[in-house]
């Protein structure tokens, strides 16, 4: 139960980044800290198509993240090894004896100058342009990746890929409002822009499904409610929150429950101008993520 309000918390923070990629250090040594490690490193494709990656990090000092980049990812054995599937956590000790790993140039040289041991990496997702992968670094006070470092990273890897998947959506510099609706619809995540009435501007698939079976989740009127009270209340006040600031208004995380008993998380996530321009819907004043 811990480790479920922990994550509703870190998934609001995963997908706040996706319209701010400020964020990313903060959420980053959060996710270290969900996880049990000393370090990240999330390493994304350029997704304007260029040569080259970019790189996000918490707890790796700028000197060892130069040379990591310009020299030691190619001796990372996470990034050379053949076997990387997306959703599969793998860490140093499965892919090569430990002892064989320590006499390595990237271990000696790298790795255990910043007191780092192994790590929990996870590919993120594989695309035509690249992809990504995070690796959460355990120290020798935590140890060799283990079983429940292994269970929560898996927990935040599916945030983490509809997160990348906005973000990459939104930093194009020339995609028309079609092309992003396009891209929103292969998500598998319920996706909601919505004004600060609470109107519906736009969704993807999974999105109106979740309106037309009107359970948990609904238009009444024309405006967005739920089947609970006090969390109607808190939707309209972070939708009315999010119409009038871009810096100062939170991410909101409300839990939610159908008819069945199934649980849900809606992510509430004020829209930046930016990011309302370069979606082309500029009425819609917050993302709603089910």
């Amino acid at each position: 139960m811990k480790d479920y309000q922990c994550l509703i918390h870190l998934a609001g923070n995963i997908y706040d980044a996706a319209l701010d990629s400020a964020r990313w250090p903060g959420v980053l040594a959060k996710i270290t800290g969900f996880v049990g490690g000393q370090a990240c490193l999330l390493i994304t494709k350029n997704s304007t198509g260029s040569s080259g990656n970019d790189y996000h990090q918490f707890g790796i000092e700028p000197r060892y993240l130069r040379l990591y980049a310009e020299t030691y990812c190619d001796f990372d054995p996470m990034l050379m090894a053949p076997c990387g599937e997306p959703d599969r956590i793998t860490s140093f000790s499965e892919l090569l004896p430990f002892e064989v790993f320590r006499k390595s140039e990237f271990f000696s040289t790298w790795l255990q100058p910043q007191g780092l041991l192994d790590a929990a990496t996870a590919v993120i997702d594989k695309t035509e342009d690249g992809g990504a992968c995070l690796s959460v670094w355990r120290g020798e006070a935590s140890g060799k990746v283990d079983d429940g470092a292994r269970r929560r990273l898996q927990l935040v890897v599916p945030h983490l890929r509809r997160a990348l998947a906005v973000a990459r959506a939104l930093e194009r510099r020339q995609f028309e409002a079609t092309t992003f609706a396009d891209i929103l619809d292969n998500l598998s995540a319920g996706i909601i822009l919505v004004d600060a009435g609470g109107g519906v501007v736009h969704a993807n698939e999974a999105g109106h499904a979740i309106q037309r079976a009107g359970d948990f989740l609904r238009l009444t009127r024309g405006r967005l409610t739920t089947n609970d009270c006090q969390a109607d209340q808190i939707l309209r006040d972070a939708f009315a929150a999010a119409s009038k600031s871009d810096l100062s208004c939170k991410a909101v995380a409300l839990p939610l429950t159908a008819r069945n008993g199934e649980h849900y998380v809606a992510h509430v996530l004020p829209l930046t101008t930016r990011a309302r321009c370069r979606s082309g819907m500029n009425a819609a004043v917050a993302a709603l993520f089910i």
